[in-house]
């Protein structure tokens, strides 16, 4: 099935994300800035400018997101007319994407009322699962222990040296068994963060 796509930055109005900003709309990139504590309601209004359909989530601190899990999620949501697809607990630390209707996001929106569910966008689904037709990607490994999200300086150190070894200039992107095969061959590296 065809579908249109567009990237969105959808970041706070904090003044220390400025030049990023500027950076991103100079080269091309629509940005939307909104609440820094109500992500969930800075993804609501800007979807309002934009008005998708559906709406995939990736993360800033998963710089090392796989397109193929990421195409799998927007299969099965477009295959089950799903409100909210997402990976299970399984799927590596770093891996993390999940696409959801608007209509969910409005609902969501509308009703959440803690600032947990406002802070984080799709915890409203996970709370009130009975509410919208919700798909868990299922992993055909346990990959629980691999982690290369950014959230510290460990973190950093070890998706650098991911980058260093696997990024080569006008190739597509590795995928997610190439950077776990790096960590299995490279132990120094995967135990710089394993403590996290």
């Amino acid at each position: 099935m065809l579908f249109r796509s567009k990237i969105i930055i959808a970041t706070s109005i904090d003044k220390k994300n400025d030049s990023m900003c500027d950076y991103l709309k100079t080269n091309g990139f629509d940005v939307f800035r909104g609440s820094e504590e109500d992500v969930l309601g800075r993804f609501y209004y800007a979807t309002k400018i934009y008005k998708p359909e559906g709406i995939m989530r990736i993360t800033a601190d998963c710089p090392l997101i796989d397109p193929e899990i990421c195409d799998k999620v927007i299969e099965l949501y477009l295959e089950e007319k799903a409100g909210h697809v997402y990976l299970a607990p399984s799927f590596a630390e770093g891996l993390d994407c999940e696409i959801f209707s608007f209509s969910a996001l409005k609902v969501a929106y509308n009703n959440a009322k803690t600032k947990s569910e406002r802070e984080h966008v799709s915890l409203y689904f996970k709370n009130n699962p009975k509410s919208f037709k919700r798909i868990t990607v299922e992993n055909k490994t346990d990959d629980k222990r691999y982690r290369f999200t950014v959230d510290n300086p460990e973190d950093f150190e070890v998706v650098k040296a991911i980058i260093n070894s696997l990024y080569r200039k006008g190739t597509p992107p590795f995928k997610a068994w190439e950077i776990k095969q790096f960590l299995d061959k490279h132990p120094e590296i995967f135990r710089k963060n394993a403590h996290i």
